[in-house]
This record gives structure tokens, C-alpha cells and sequence, in this order.
């Protein structure tokens, strides 16, 4: 079987892990059929792609939304087409209007599923490009016979977008084989040092609007004293977007390095000792899909402070305290529970390990029941079109 896998559009955040995974995993677990997958350029889908004995890879360096919409439009089609699929595997939200064969989408832009009040502060530009991504999923899903969706959640509120008359699967996620625990204790990170005695909760995120990042300066705007002993490690970097760069000078313009502080973006090796070196993972953030932090967090066994959100709870069950993100006394008070209750704590910690077992699923099983979804696809339509003979 012919599977052409469009994955050049994961480019960031968690849907660069959920590709990785998948594709090593569709090598491993089912080596027969050919793949042809569409990736971004320097990021590690090289390697995972090469554990299929039978592919062939195309690399796309996006130039711009004018030369992405042309290449999606008029190239990627011709490209499909030549290379003959039984099927295609779409990773990251977009379908083929018009494809030759059955689809099926993995759906993991949340901003396709929620309302635009939990996008957080974004453009003009924004505004228009998600816009034209749910006008672009609305019409591909016209030519779409299979959509994934990574928790019940997620497939609720995707229903409730886009109605009921689709068939949905879910594809869950699982914590990164690419983030591999210590094999001894680490010395504590450079730029934690000055930091040590001091309650760390680690920020690991890149930026994006709906992350909700720019609360923890005003967090510590209000609540300086009762925060004096905690400390905030972010993940980011000024050159993500405009709104990076400007919070990260508001932390300098209102004093707050000594209770923010900047690492930078982290490799996945890099996790380990950062989880090991910090208390507790806080993610403030509007939107998620099934966020894979969550699942590290539990993994290194360390509790979770996150947004009293319906993405949050099922994954994370009873495993994290839940904030309201829009309020800065309701976060304040619920780190310094945390913070002053050990035994609350190890609870969580206890919890972390009981969901994890919850969800216990390999990446190679998460691949084996994506593939077999795709060759149920491919055997329904060859039983159409027998009965059309």
C-alpha cells in the first residue's frame, strides 16, 4: 500500500513530537507499505522517516503564506498524484481539497475547535490566517473520509464546530521517545544557580498567543511579596514573535529578573535536567490539544499547576491544582498551596504516575492503530468501487 503522509507544516511546539513519533513508529510497525512524507527542513523528521525501509521524503522550506498557498495548492496535488497513493495521512490539520484517493486529518490546532476568545492578543494577520484555515478545513472536509483527534475533548468540541457527519478516531499521544529521563543525576543547569533554595516552577513552552505568557509578569506585579521566594523559568525567546520580545522587556522594565528568568528554547535531550532542577511545571496557557508537557511533567514525577480548562483535566485528572488563567490572585494562591504543602505535593506526584498508566499506550501502538485505520480506509473504498462495477 502507497501511503503519502503530508507532514511539512509541523513545525512547532508539540506537533513536531506527535509527527516524529508517528512516523518512526509507521516504520517499526508497519514496514510493508511505501510512504512518501512531505516534512520541514532541520528539525529531525529526516531520521524518523528513514526507520521505513520503503520511503521517499520531500523537504519543503516555507517562504512566506503567498508561496505556501501556491505550493499546497498547485504543487503538493501534482506530487500526490505522481506518486499513486491507496491513501493519504494528513498530520497537521490541513486536507487536500480535491485528493485521489481516501484522507484522513489529524486535527491538533485547537484554534480551529475553540472560540477566538482564547486565542490571547493576536494580529490582524492572525486573525485572518486562522480564519482561512477553518475555511480551508471546512472545505477539504467535503473530500475527507477520517479525521483523528487526540481526546474525547477535542472531538467534542470539533463536532460541535463542524457538526456530526464525520467519522472520528482517536490518535493519542504519548511521551516523546526523543526525551529520554537521565541515566545519573545532573548538576543543576547554569542559569538556575543563582536560583537554588529558591521554588522554580518550570514554563516550558514556546511562545504563542494563546499560551497566555504574558500573565506571569503581572502576576508578579501584584503579588511581589507573597512570591519573593519564587521563581519562574521560561523557555522562550524574543525572536518567536513580536509579543516574546515585548514581554520579555516588561520583565526588565518592571524589575522581575529575579523572579523570571530566560533559558531559551531546549532541546528534548535538554528536558531532563531542567525537570530535575525545578518543583513543579506551570502552564497558564487558553488552548491545548492534548499537550505532551503534561505527560513530561508526570514522567519525571513533578506536580502540575495548569488553567481549569476542559484540555487540562483529561489529561491530567487529578494529577494537577487548577487556576483560573485570567485571574492573578486565583494562580498566586494556588502556587503558594502547592508551595507550602509537601504532602500535597507528593499527592500529586502519586496521581501523576497513576495517570500515566491511564495512559499507557507505546507510540508503536498509537502508530499500529493509525495505520490499521488507514488500510480500513483504502479496503472500504476498494469494496465501493467493486460494487460499483
Amino acid at each position: 500500500m502507497n501511503i503519502f503522509v503530508t507532514g511539512h507544516s509541523s513545525r512547532h511546539g508539540g506537533g513536531v513530537s506527535v509527527a516524529r513519533n508517528l512516523f518512526s513508529a509507521f516504520g517499526r510497525v508497519a514496514p510493508k507499505h511505501d510512504y512518501f512524507f512531505t516534512i520541514p527542513p532541520d528539525i529531525g523528521y529526516e531520521e524518523c522517516c528513514r526507520v521505513a525501509s520503503k520511503h521517499d521524503i520531500l523537504v519543503y522550506q516555507t517562504s512566506g503564506l503567498a508561496q505556501r498557498w501556491y505550493w499546497e495548492t498547485v504543487n503538493l496535488p501534482a506530487i500526490v498524484r505522481k506518486f499513486r497513493p491507496n491513501v493519504i495521512f494528513n498530520v497537521s490539520n490541513r486536507g487536500l481539497v480535491s485528493p485521489p484517493c481516501p484522507q484522513a486529518t489529524l486535527i491538533q490546532d485547537t484554534h480551529l475547535l475553540y472560540p477566538r476568545l482564547y486565542f490571547g492578543r493576536i494580529s490582524g494577520l492572525e486573525r485572518f490566517k486562522f480564519w482561512y484555515h477553518r475555511r480551508h478545513l471546512r472545505k477539504s472536509l467535503k473530500a475527507t473520509q477520517l479525521l483523528f483527534c487526540q481526546t474525547q475533548v477535542a472531538e467534542q468540541r470539533l463536532r460541535g464546530v463542524y457538526g456530526n457527519g464525520f467519522l472520528i478516531r482517536h490518535c493519542a499521544n504519548q511521551f516523546s521517545t526523543f526525551v529520554r529521563p537521565a541515566e545519573e543525576t545532573a548538576s543543576e543547569p547554569e542559569l538556575l544557580r543563582p536560583f537554588s533554595g529558591k521554588f522554580k516552577l518550570f514554563v516550558l513552552t514556546r511562545y504563542y498567543t494563546h499560551k497566555n505568557l504574558e500573565i506571569i509578569p503581572r502576576l508578579f506585579r501584584v503579588h511581589r511579596h507573597e512570591l519573593r521566594d519564587v521563581v519562574v523559568v521560561l523557555t522562550i525567546a524574543p525572536d518567536q514573535h513580536r509579543n516574546a520580545a515585548k514581554l520579555l522587556r516588561d520583565v526588565k522594565r518592571h524589575g522581575l529578573e529575579q523572579n523570571i528568568i530566560t533559558v531559551g528554547p531546549l532541546r528534548q535531550d535538554e528536558l531532563p535536567v531542567y525537570y530535575e532542577h525545578t518543583d513543579a511545571l506551570l502552564l497558564p496557557t487558553l488552548l491545548e490539544s492534548f499537550s505532551g508537557t503534561y505527560l513530561e511533567a508526570m514522567q519525571f514525577g513533578r506536580p502540575i499547576l495548569t488553567s481549569d480548562m476542559d484540555f487540562a483535566h483529561v489529561v491530567c485528572g487529578d494529577a494537577a491544582l487548577y487556576f483560573d488563567p485570567h485571574n492573578v490572585d486565583d494562580i498566586c494562591e494556588t502556587i503558594l498551596r502547592l508551595k507550602n504543602d509537601s504532602d500535597l505535593c507528593q499527592k500529586l506526584v502519586k496521581e501523576g504516575k497513576t495517570q500515566r498508566q491511564v495512559q499507557s499506550l507505546t507510540w508503536d501502538e498509537i502508530g499500529q492503530s493509525v495505520i490499521r485505520e488507514l488500510e480500513l480506509l483504502v479496503e472500504n473504498a476498494g469494496q465501493r468501487n467493486s460494487c460499483r462495477d
